[in-house]
């Protein structure tokens, strides 16, 4: 496994305070603060009908999943946790990510994300180490080519374009680590893919593809391409509760080098299932929680990645 120091100009931004601290401590506590941001920005004056009365769909849907309505603006915080083993490092993380979605149109959904990850890594033989530090953020655009009908609409087909920014800001945790598995990638990496859902009065099913590019390297090196696929079927069980289960399944190159070659030790496949609830806390504000067990996973040897857990809050402004 290849392994590079990283440059101190990419920016130092640990918690030397935090040696033995718990991420899912953290973790709750930017849930909190955010959620609470969240909640101070909407003013009781603001809100003119419910998300389910504009868009003619009762049913309970996760950020990215909803019905789109000219007007629609949502937000959404998600945080999940998770751990890695790279060989004889350990890796626990905690992501947090702010994502806001506005739709101009029926046809047109924009959104922006912004992450936060607090991780701690340990390295055989070392101090564990524990750092914050925004990851990259990310831009879409999700333009819906065929929605029928056209009121509360029963099918939804999207292409979805955009950029991943570089917005990574490397730590001290990060030294030792290999390229693909750093906050951020160092590189503009422009996706591609398509979405598809399906509404039938409580159920619903929703599937994505999205592919990543990658444009340049970073110190000679850069992750490889990537594909998300996410496939996710969902009951509503209650007016105020829902039962959503989902497969994910993720494929990444391995790390180019700035030559064009690939580096041994990286990159590989992994597919997770889980089950979320979706449940509802009052008009148009939505809590996820979940969790995500991998069921196969086709990496370099020495590489295993953990269950993760989640959980969201999705208001419509």
């Amino acid at each position: 496994m290849c392994a590079r120091p990283v440059p101190a100009w990419r920016g130092v931004a640990w918690l030397s305070s935090a040696r033995r601290a718990s991420a899912w401590s953290a973790a709750a506590c930017i849930t909190v603060a955010l959620a609470i941001a969240i909640a101070v920005a909407l003013p009781p004056a603001r809100v003119r009908a419910c998300a389910a009365c504009a868009s003619g769909d009762p049913t309970l849907t996760v950020m990215g999943a909803e019905q789109p309505f000219a007007g629609r603006l949502r937000a959404a915080l998600r945080t999940r946790v998770r751990g890695d083993r790279l060989g004889d490092v350990r890796l626990l993380e905690a992501r947090s990510d702010l994502t806001v979605a506005w739709t101009p149109h029926p046809r047109l959904t924009l959104s922006a994300e912004m992450p936060l990850v607090l991780r701690s890594v340990s390295i055989e033989g070392e101090a564990r180490r524990t750092a914050f530090a925004p990851g990259d953020a990310e831009l879409r655009a999700r333009g819906f080519v065929y929605r029928h009908p056209s009121l509360a609409p029963r099918h939804l087909l999207a292409v979805v374009g955009g950029v991943a920014v570089p917005t990574g800001v490397a730590s001290s945790a990060d030294v030792g680590l290999p390229r693909d598995a750093l906050v951020g990638t160092g590189v503009w990496s422009p996706l591609l893919g398509v979405s598809y859902a399906y509404f039938a009065g409580q159920f619903s099913l929703f599937a994505s593809a999205v592919g990543y590019a990658r444009l340049g390297t970073m110190d000679g090196e850069a992750p490889g391409e990537s594909v998300r696929v996410t496939v996710a079927g969902q009951a509503q069980l209650t007016p105020a509760l829902a039962l959503r289960a989902a497969a994910d399944a993720r494929v990444d190159a391995r790390v180019r080098t700035i030559d064009g070659q690939r580096e041994r030790g990286t990159g590989g496949g992994i597919v997770f299932v889980g089950l979320d609830v979706v449940a509802s806390l009052g008009t148009d504000v939505l809590l996820v929680a979940g969790l995500r067990v991998p069921v196969a996973q086709v990496l370099e040897p020495g590489h295993v990645e953990t269950a993760l857990g989640e959980v969201a809050l999705a208001v419509d402004l």
